[in-house]
């Protein structure tokens, strides 16, 4: 008797491991009536099968339905999934092989979310690029399959993805060099919007695997081709505003932010670019702000903010007595007027207004730095100032915030202006957070770079030698430290 009954307990105790590894394990398992042995974030049997490997929130109950367990929370992170316009179903006639559309399906539910600011019907990433990129299997559909790909192996790598993701980078490349060599040599313009947004996606794809090799300037110096050309052409594709609207934000965004970095000098990046006529042209407020937000005439400005920054390092480095004439003091005083007064526009929600303020406070520094009001001596006393109202608004953002997936560049730049511990603690505390959050390699390699800098100024020569105290050319800073760091 007492063996039977142990027998049958250790059957029962069998019969509850089971039903405990199918019901809490991973959707895949579930669907497909497997054992899963419950290994975070990637289980075997997804890594070995090439399976998107998703897990519900905590809290959830197995009575969910499809649509609800589909909207759960995924690997990388826990964002409402929404029912997108473009499923695997329609792009499974272009796509190839299972890993391709895994692929897919993890741009649709993770990828385009992590770089959005928006979720839901507003997250144009999600609505509008997909359905574009399957129009154009070729060059559009293969960079944002390899674009997802560097996303998936950034927490979940995996050879057979591996392979898939650089297969998909190539074939992209090489469709892209092909179309760009046909746009230069000839006549035929009509292709230039698939150029452009190719290239637009492998920035990003060179931001999420850390480039190193300086494509991301590439890719750019291609994309300012072939934007002046789209905005210049009789021929724009009235027929789709919305998805113009969404590229030229895109465009801009990566333009502006590379600059910002340093990557590019000014002269180069905005050369027949960045006229006062034709600013409002491709940057209005349209569109729901995918990357901008609420800041599009904070960005507006950037041209005009690096223009003076320039002028200001002339000044402060190459005239005696750091003398100024009077139309760039002029100048400089206006921008900082209108700066200083910006408000978001009305309605904006509040995560997104805090974004905007954020910016505000990086412009303003950027300008005052080079400010002839402002005395040399007295810059670490200006800078603090702006790294504390900085920071009070990274506080009041929340960590969840879509949102912050587009400020990146501004707590960098304050990091590296960070002197005081605590607050050297707090940006690095939600760099960790956003890199858990969105699984982005340039936030890694973000937090590595201020961990240097930090290091650094612990140091009897400090950061003298990297001209932190100057101008803040940040692409410098992190060429003399062997970083290479795409801040989008």
């Amino acid at each position: 008797m007492r063996d039977l009954t142990g027998h049958t307990e250790t059957r029962h105790g069998d019969m509850l491991d089971k039903r405990r590894r199918t019901h809490d394990g991973c959707f895949a398992c579930r669907r497909r009536r497997k054992r899963c042995d419950l290994r975070r974030p990637r289980c075997k049997g997804c890594e070995r099968n090439a399976l998107l490997c998703r897990w519900a929130l905590p809290g959830t109950t197995d009575e969910q339905s499809p649509a609800e367990t589909e909207a759960s929370a995924c690997t990388f992170r826990n964002p409402s999934i929404q029912k997108t316009p473009t499923g695997l179903g329609v792009a499974s006639c272009v796509l190839k092989g299972p890993i391709s559309s895994l692929l897919f399906k993890h741009y649709l539910q993770e990828t385009g979310n992590a770089i959005s600011a928006h979720r839901g019907p507003l997250n144009s990433f999600i609505q509008l690029l997909p359905c574009f990129a399957i129009s154009y299997p070729n060059t559009v559909l293969q960079s944002l399959l390899a674009l997802s790909g560097m996303h998936y192996r950034c927490r979940a790598s995996s050879v057979d993805v591996d392979v898939m993701t650089f297969t998909h980078l190539g074939l992209a490349l090489r469709s892209l060099k092909h179309g760009l060599t046909v746009f230069a040599s000839s006549q035929f313009r009509s292709d230039n919007l698939q150029l452009l947004v190719t290239t637009l996606i492998l920035c990003f794809l060179e931001t999420v695997r850390v480039d190193q090799s300086g494509d991301v300037v590439h890719h750019l110096k291609a994309a300012n081709v072939l934007f002046n050309t789209l905005i210049t052409s009789p021929e724009q594709d009235q027929d789709n505003p919305k998805l113009l609207e969404f590229i030229k934000e895109f465009y801009v965004y990566v333009k502006n932010i590379t600059a910002l970095t340093g990557t590019l000098s000014s002269s180069t990046l905005f050369i027949s670019t960045f006229s006062e006529s034709a600013n409002t042209i491709f940057v209005s407020q349209h569109g729901p702000g995918n990357l901008l937000g609420c800041s599009y005439e904070l960005f507006n400005m950037v041209p005009h903010i690096e223009a003076l920054a320039t002028r200001g390092h002339y000044y402060l480095y190459t005239t005696p007595n750091h003398e100024a004439d009077e139309s760039y003091r002029q100048q400089n005083f206006q921008l900082h007027t209108y700066l200083s007064s910006w408000q978001p526009p009305e309605g904006t929600l509040p995560e997104f207004a805090l974004s905007g303020f954020m910016y505000r406070e990086a412009f303003l520094c950027l300008v005052e730095r080079t400010s002839p009001s402002v005395d040399v001596r007295h810059r670490d006393i200006v800078d603090a100032t702006r790294i504390n109202n900085f920071l009070d608004l990274l506080n009041l953002l929340p960590l969840e915030a879509p949102v912050s997936t587009t400020s990146i560049w501004p707590i960098i730049f304050f990091g590296v202006l960070a002197r005081n511990q605590s607050h050297q603690a707090l940006i690095y505390t939600r760099l960790a957070h956003m890199n858990q959050m969105f699984g982005f390699g340039n936030i890694r390699s973000s937090m590595v770079f201020l961990q240097s800098c930090w290091d650094r100024q612990g140091k009897s020569s400090g950061l003298a030698e990297l001209q932190v105290s100057d101008d803040l050319d940040l692409f410098s800073l992190m060429k003399v430290m062997n970083f290479n760091i795409s801040l989008l």
